[in-house]
């Protein structure tokens, strides 16, 4: 993919080519954002395809080894958090399928370190509406 940018004078373009971790990263990033304004399932499909590595009838065609694995899997995980009891796909609840996916979050997700030490700080003083709910964090 392509884009151009036009300079304010001139009109002259230049050319600047997008990566795969741009592309990719972006895309990931369209699910954080749908998932903030309470979009979970269009979240959901937006970040499938990067964190399961085989295609699937809610996300698509997988996109393997993709730089943005690791942020996609720890949204991915997120998403299904916010779903909390609720019963979901493979008869999990949302914080069950979260678990799960937290599991798979590489260590070198920038963004789940950042959340990780944030979290790590807040749990001993944090009241958990239940115990179900604590250990999925």
């Amino acid at each position: 993919k392509q884009w151009y940018q036009r300079r304010v004078r001139g009109e002259r373009r230049v050319n600047t080519v997008i990566t795969k971790e741009q592309e990719h990263t972006a895309d990931v990033m369209l699910g954080l954002v749908h998932m903030l304004v309470g979009g979970v399932d269009e979240a959901h499909d937006w970040v499938l395809p990067y964190s399961l590595p085989c295609d699937s009838e809610w996300g698509g065609p997988a996109v393997l080894d993709s730089p943005a694995l690791p942020t996609a899997t720890y949204i991915h995980a997120l998403i299904h958090r916010m779903e909390g009891e609720h019963v979901g796909e493979l008869g999990m609840t949302g914080w069950e399928n979260a678990r799960s996916w937290f599991s798979e979050t590489p260590v070198n997700c920038v963004l789940f370190n950042q959340f990780k030490t944030v979290v790590e700080g807040l749990r001993e003083g944090w009241e958990w509406e239940s115990e179900e709910e604590r250990k999925a964090v």
